[in-house]
């Protein structure tokens, strides 16, 4: 049973236009502080233009950001990167294992993943902001309701109004297989064991020239270095990032392999990686199933 739930959130003008010229129709500080509160702690999941269209084209802060790029050479940093919507469903469909997820654009994203939607947050701006890309208008989809609506306000000198809609029918995430190669790993006994009863599904290595060759459906083969004892992960995302730092302070220690009694210090991957070697190539997370 899934416990998290597919949620679109955006604003749409008066026309259900969403952008132009890759981004936004409006300023509107109470709308955005509104996707903040929803968001924020949360996964989000985009299209890379949307990445792109961010300040700097930085991830979202406190947030654990999945991005779909249809170019495998773009693996952005701080981000879960995958290269097709299938492998885009699967890691979605992981996720909601647990959580959320947060659809954040652009149009052609916001388009694929609306039948399996479950809510939409839609922010009406009651305005025309000239769009040159636009969103279903959900008053006219049979299998969406309106099940709140908050009276109209003033954001800035535009009035808007916070709408939420349900999905009466949402279908399954479409789950087609995601071909990869066989990569042979050895890990060490703590390491194996978490990822062996289900503790541990972020395996964390250096961004080097070996794991720059893999890709999201690789077939990963670990070894206990101990024992002999083998299991097998398919990846569905990889995520270069800037420090070990940053991938400790994003996701839940036991995640990464850690018993809840231990304590989880990003100097720990010195046992493994020389602080030069960490500084050359930098870390990758590995997000299995």
């Amino acid at each position: 049973m899934k416990k998290g739930r597919i949620i679109e959130i955006l604003n749409a003008d008066c026309k259900y236009g969403i952008g132009k010229r890759n981004g936004l129709l409006f300023h509107l500080p109470k709308d955005m502080a509104f996707f903040r509160t929803q968001t924020s702690g949360h996964v989000v999941a985009m299209g890379e233009n949307t990445l792109l269209s961010f300040p700097g084209s930085k991830p979202l802060k406190n947030r654990t950001n999945i991005v779909l790029s249809m170019d495998k050479t773009h693996n952005h940093q701080n981000v879960i990167n995958v290269h097709t919507l299938p492998q885009f469903f699967r890691l979605i469909d992981k996720v909601l294992e647990n959580e959320d997820v947060y659809i954040i654009g652009g149009a052609s994203i916001y388009r694929q993943l609306l039948p399996y939607t479950n809510l939409v947050y839609l922010t009406k701006v009651h305005a025309d902001g000239g769009a040159e890309v636009f969103y279903e208008n959900l008053d006219e989809k049979d299998n969406f309701k309106l099940v709140h609506s908050e009276a109209p306000i003033m954001d800035g000198d535009i009035e808007i109004e916070f709408c939420t809609y349900e999905n009466v029918s949402p279908l399954p995430l479409p789950m087609e297989d995601i071909e990869g190669k066989d990569v042979e790993l050895t890990l060490f006994k703590g390491p194996f064991e978490a990822m062996k009863y289900g503790q541990k599904d972020i395996e964390m290595r250096l961004y080097d020239e070996k794991r720059r060759t893999l890709d999201v459906g690789d077939r990963l083969h670990f070894e206990n270095r101990e024992t002999g004892e083998r299991l097998s992960r398919t990846i569905l995302g990889l995520a270069p990032f800037d420090s070990f730092d940053t991938i400790y302070a994003s996701f839940p220690k036991e995640r990464l392999g850690y018993k809840k009694e231990e304590e989880a210090k990003p100097s720990d991957m010195e046992t493994y990686y020389s602080k030069d070697r960490i500084a050359q190539y930098g870390p990758l997370a590995i997000f299995l199933d």
